[in-house]
């Protein structure tokens, strides 16, 4: 038998649009530590942006109900872009 990867991701995300969508209240339950986990990763995302550009993490946390919130402080000043091209000059 042939155990394609592309057939293991389909199957996945088969799975997983059909508990989102129709798996109701256990659909949900099922999901959530992926609910929770994703929003880490995506709280962890901007903690790391922090620390790249010399800021600091102040506060990260995964509420619940699957939001969350990251609190930095400091880093370079300026323009959102601008911070990330003064960073990427610097490593040259």
């Amino acid at each position: 038998m042939n155990n394609s990867p592309i057939l293991g991701i389909l199957l996945i995300l088969a799975v997983y649009l059909g508990l989102q969508f129709f798996g109701g209240d256990i659909g949900a339950l099922i999901l959530y530590p992926v609910t929770l986990l994703v929003t880490f990763l995506h709280e962890f995302g901007h903690a790391v942006g922090a620390i790249i550009t010399g800021g600091e993490v102040m506060h990260l946390r995964v509420n619940p109900n699957g939001s969350g919130m990251t609190t930095t402080r400091g880093g370079l000043d300026g323009d959102h872009h601008h911070g990330r091209l003064y960073r990427l000059r610097d490593f040259w």
